[in-house]
């Protein structure tokens, strides 16, 4: 339930910021008064409601003029309200890196104001989102501190509301609910209906943790009708969530799956990233709950790609690394302005130097400072750069190591090079023309769970070709399909047969040293099964690792790895009958004569 809790916090936090007041600040020309801050404000909330990516540009634009304009107490409200609308689109590492700037500015600026309270409260939002969840309590429990120290009960509210989320994460339910009963009661004092109905999906949501079944039930139902009947609104998407639970818990699963999928569509539409990825985790429960296998693993699937994509975006460790530098820049500035001090004592008591050696000493600092920042930027940004471009690199590499063995693509690019390099131009083309027809296939097929059997033949003599070419001529291939194979177009699950095939060739045949190595695949089919025979003359399971041990080897084709579990999910999601069987081979007296693996597929 992270997500929900993090949400109604963003959301809140949001609010409090339109109407929150600045205790410190002087009015100067070039200030911005707090009346007209709160509109321009008010105006990047909206639109984050409605596209994130425009919000975040507007509030771009503002915080560049405070800039400009040196409004200080302006700019550190616009930088926490970026804080929270990266925490709105799931952006954690940029919105925690923004509250730590929000905070130094304060710092600087005033000691003692309700800003740190906002500050806090929204620096607790991206913790929560990194599951630093005891870190969370902490900093909002000091926001409350701060907004009950100037009276401010908006800010209170919402203090309350968010202790009882991030409580609720960390497993402690009944003091959740006691936050939440007591954020309910001053919205129901100031008839503030539409949060009152987030209260009461809050207490029914840990009602829920406790399994505390007619608890939770009434305060949902009655989060739903407060919603309806009294704010006047259409039930929000996380409600609709935990209605769906409502409707499963007690085994209503149609109208649980409606609501699911609507609660989806209205999480998309403002773009809630995290409340989508949720829907979908639920979306697939709902459908293999109802049997539905087949919808189940491909939302499930869609999860999964979601989660990657934002997982990519936030990166813990690089936080961590950040937050230390931040802890040592204030270190460093804390050593700068002794230092600074130190030299202040000196000069006074030292005035009888001259004002011209004074003057130079100080240019000379001046300059060496300025010379330090900028080899300290350079670098930096040298580093930054960098990072980009391994990133870039790492994504479009992506694709293709899921599928494709790397040592495999090297090894055949460089053999390329090295008929290049011996200018037998016919052989390199020769090969550059096969691994192309080989990469291209492979990217055809990589989306598709089921290819051609033509395609996965094709794609199997390419690769054979290639590897022959790379041994030189070490072993011979044959690869033959039977008649009634080719009288229908049938599919298999892309990229099956070629792990047998490499490690048939990799750890048998590559190993022989007394005779020429011969691999054999056979395709036929019988009323149920298309049946592979991959028959090797290598020198046996038993040889190939003690071999490997001697050789100390550490590698092992990735795809094999995963072969037996890869099968074992398409047997289950899609009531498939896949096996395979690997039998050893001995000649007439006994000894090791190679490898026999037969793998059966079900007809399609």
């Amino acid at each position: 339930m992270k997500y929900i809790n993090s949400c109604i916090c963003a959301i809140l936090i949001f609010i409090s910021l339109l109407f929150s007041h600045s205790a410190a600040g002087q009015a100067e020309p070039k200030f911005i008064p707090q009346k007209e801050l709160k509109p321009l404000l008010k105006h990047a909330a909206s639109l984050a409601s409605v596209h994130i990516d425009t919000s975040i540009r507007y509030i771009d634009s503002l915080i560049s003029e405070f800039k400009t304009n040196r409004d200080t107490n302006a700019l550190i409200q616009s930088t926490s309200s970026k804080s929270f609308i990266l925490c709105y689109d799931s952006r954690y590492e940029e919105a925690l890196l923004l509250s730590y700037k929000a905070l130094d500015l304060q710092e600087t600026y005033d000691k003692d104001s309700l800003l740190y309270g906002i500050i806090y409260l929204n620096m607790a939002l991206p913790l929560d989102g990194f599951g630093r969840k005891k870190e969370a309590v902490e900093k909002t429990k000091l926001a409350l501190e701060y907004v009950t120290k100037f009276g401010n009960e908006d800010l209170i509210d919402i203090a309350l509301n968010n202790l009882g989320a991030f409580t609720s994460e960390v497993g402690n339910h009944h003091e959740s609910i006691n936050y939440y009963q007591r954020s309910a009661e001053i919205r129901r004092k100031k008839k503030e209906y539409f949060w009152l109905a987030y209260s009461y999906f809050n207490i029914a949501n840990s009602y829920r943790d406790l399994k505390q079944q007619d608890s939770f039930s009434y305060y949902i139902l009655k989060s739903k009708n407060t919603f309806e009947n009294d704010a006047k609104t259409e039930v929000p998407a996380m409600v609709k969530y935990l209605l769906a639970d409502y409707y499963s818990d007690i085994g209503d699963l149609k109208p649980a799956l409606k609501l699911t999928i609507k609660a989806i569509a209205d999480s998309r539409k403002i773009g809630n990233t995290e409340m989508v990825l949720e829907g979908l985790l639920k979306e697939s429960k709902l459908h293999e709950l109802m049997r539905n296998y087949k919808k189940a693993y491909i939302t499930r699937m869609q999860y999964d790609s979601l989660n990657h994509e934002l997982d990519s975006i936030n990166s813990a460790s690089r936080v961590a690394e950040i937050e230390k530098q931040l802890i040592q820049a204030k270190a460093d500035a804390k050593i700068e302005k002794l230092n600074s001090d130190r030299l202040e004592a000196e000069k006074q008591s030292n005035e009888f130097r001259s004002y011209l050696l004074i003057s130079i000493t100080l240019l000379i600092l001046f300059i060496a400072l300025g010379y330090i920042f900028y080899l300290q930027k350079s670098r930096q940004n040298e580093k930054e750069k960098n990072q980009l471009q391994t990133d870039l690199e790492q994504t479009q590499l992506m694709a293709l190591r899921a599928q494709m063995n790397p040592h495999f693509i090297f090894n055949s690019i460089n053999l390329a090079q090295s008929f290049i390099l011996s200018s037998n131009k016919e052989k390199a083309y020769d090969h550059m023309e096969k691994f192309a027809k080989l990469l291209r296939l492979f990217l055809n097929n990589s989306t598709e769970l089921y290819i051609p059997l033509s395609d996965e033949i094709e794609q199997l003599n390419y690769y054979l070709a290639l590897e022959k070419n790379r041994f030189e001529n070490k072993f011979d291939y044959d690869i033959t399909v039977d008649e009634g194979l080719n009288s229908s177009p049938y599919e298999i699950p892309g990229m099956l047969i070629q792990p047998f095939v490499e490690n048939a060739l990799i750890h048998g045949i590559l190993n022989l040293n007394n005779r020429k190595g011969i691999l054999n695949l056979h395709f036929n089919k019988d009323s149920q099964f298309i049946i592979c025979k991959i028959i090797d003359n290598g020198v046996g399971r038993e040889r190939a690792e003690e071999i490997k041990a001697l050789k100390d080897q550490k590698y092992q084709a990735v795809a094999m790895n995963n072969i037996s579990k890869r099968m074992d999910l398409l047997s289950k999601l899609y009531d498939l009958e896949l096996s395979y069987q690997i039998e050893d081979l001995t000649d007439d007296s006994g000894e090791p004569s190679g490898t026999s693996v037969t793998v059966k597929i079900p007809l399609l």
